[in-house]
């Protein structure tokens, strides 16, 4: 499967959960609820074939630091239950994302996915 695949299979599976709208490439301006894909990192497989690579997927939260743990609290189990037909989620991030001028509240799931390249 081709980098422009995987993205758009990450991003269609994140986009099941109810409210998270996700694109396959960056976007700049994220408001709560929209996500985009990012490939993190790329390493040689411990067996020699291929590689595995490491994708995240960037989710902005509301700007209300109370809702953004709760709209996590909420929708963690969904959102990491989606990502896991696609990718095996390692990490789970509260942060500070800066997609643009504008910091914003959000959470970055990252998970490892073989490639045969």
């Amino acid at each position: 499967m081709s980098n422009i695949d995987t993205r758009a299979a990450i991003a269609a599976a994140a986009s099941t959960v109810d409210g998270v709208t996700c694109t396959p490439n960056y976007r700049q301006s994220l408001s709560p609820g929209d996500a985009f894909v990012r490939l993190d990192r790329r390493a040689r497989s411990e067996n020699g074939y291929g590689y595995m690579d490491t994708w995240q997927v960037w989710l902005a939260l509301p700007q209300d630091q109370a809702s953004a743990e709760t709209w996590l609290d909420t929708n963690i189990d969904a959102l990491t239950a989606a990502l896991s037909a696609e990718i095996v989620v390692t990490a789970i991030t509260p942060a500070e994302l800066v997609p643009g001028p504008t910091p914003v509240n959000g959470v970055i799931f990252e998970g490892a996915r073989e490639d045969s390249n």
